[in-house]
């Protein structure tokens, strides 16, 4: 019988210290695969997860519709009414009959030529040059001739601001020609309709002066845009050198030129005869 000093115990037996350790080697093995199946398994399912987002996001996308869709529209108003506004910050009077006098402007008892020259239309569109533009003083004093134009005719004559106006307005520094404050060139077909003129304003010369309580240079050149001529009346507006220091510089629109522009205008149904007033 076999036995050991000191009374220790017996050491084991070698065969058991190789199993032990192949055991341990085993089970370490297993955990080591059950973490890669884990790790696996996670991998395969966000694989597949992304790829049926991916094939989800290229399906084509049709948005709900409703079922019933209510028509869409605006109604309008049954009567629209047209406005505008002659010229600047100045309203045109109306007159009853304005619209259907303007459809034929310039025909008196159906002749094509009334024997005076006259626009197409009784609203006459103007425009300011802008490479030669006018002080707010000479504006404003055209704004003032075209309203007071417009108010003595009853709206039948009336001004229109325009970029592709048919008169063209412009002012500049140096002195006009022998002298002149103003110059009008109106167009005339030989039937006598004016389709188009140009007005161009000068500096007045020295020793002249110009009415400052009425537009009388601007009224001058507008009426001979209008057709009118110079006349030989002093106070007249028409008179030559009424804004460039004759003894009367103030001349004012008269009633004769008034109930020409009516005549002509109107058809021949307001007014005057023009009989006797100067014309081109």
């Amino acid at each position: 019988m076999n036995s050991r000093e000191g009374g220790g115990p017996a050491p084991e037996p070698e065969g058991t210290q190789l199993k032990e350790l192949f055991d341990n080697e085993i089970a370490l093995e297993r955990n080591r695969r059950t973490r890669r199946f884990i790790v696996i398994g996670l991998l395969s399912f966000f694989l597949v997860m992304g790829l049926y987002g991916i094939f989800l996001g290229i399906l084509p996308q049709h948005p709900p519709v409703s079922e019933t869709i209510q028509p869409q529209f605006t109604p309008s108003p049954e009567t629209p009414q047209p406005s505008f506004t002659p010229y600047q910050d100045m309203a045109q009077p109306t007159s009853a009959d304005q619209t259907s006098i303007k459809e034929l402007p310039g025909v008196i008892n159906g002749k094509a030529n009334p024997g005076f020259p006259y626009w197409p239309s009784g609203t006459i569109t103007y425009w300011f040059d802008p490479d030669y533009p006018c002080s707010v003083g000479k504006t404003g004093n055209f704004l003032r001739a075209f309203k007071i134009i417009n108010d003595r005719t009853d709206g039948l004559v009336s001004f229109q601001k325009s970029s592709d106006g048919v008169l063209s307005i412009s002012c500049h520094d140096s002195l006009g020609a022998m002298g002149a404050a103003g110059w009008s060139s109106p167009w005339l077909s030989p039937s006598g309709s004016i389709h188009n003129a140009t007005i161009s304003v000068y500096r007045l010369p020295p020793g002249t002066y110009e009415c400052d309580s009425y537009p009388t240079l601007e009224m001058h050149e507008l009426l001979h845009v209008l057709g009118f001529e110079n006349t030989a009346s002093q106070g007249n507006v028409m008179y030559p050198g009424t804004a460039e220091g004759s003894p009367n510089p103030c001349g004012e629109l008269d009633a004769g030129i008034v109930n020409c522009l009516k005549n002509i205008y109107s058809n021949g149904k307001k007014g005057q005869s023009c009989s006797g007033i100067p014309h081109k």
